[in-house]
């Protein structure tokens, strides 16, 4: 892509108060050329939740399902 990454040293963190400890990733779709969708999954024992940062230009009928096939694909396995 054309989108130039540059990582930090270290990496950067944020912090919320929360009644349950939530694991939460940053995450953008590119197309080839330019970022799609940005967005944060967060997920917990009891849930979780996809924020999106700015939207996709899709039809509204479109299905969200290609986005959660790859999140889930890429989402480290919890361990146990």
């Amino acid at each position: 892509t054309e989108f130039g990454y540059s990582p930090y040293d270290t990496p950067k963190t944020d912090f919320e108060f929360s009644h349950e400890l939530t694991r939460s990733l940053t995450f953008m779709l590119f197309d080839g050329q330019r970022a799609i969708f940005r967005g944060k999954l967060s997920c917990s024992m009891t849930g979780w939740m996809l924020n999106s940062e700015f939207f996709l230009g899709l039809a509204q009928d479109t299905s969200p399902l290609i986005i959660f096939k790859i999140l889930f694909y890429y989402w480290p396995k919890p361990f146990y």
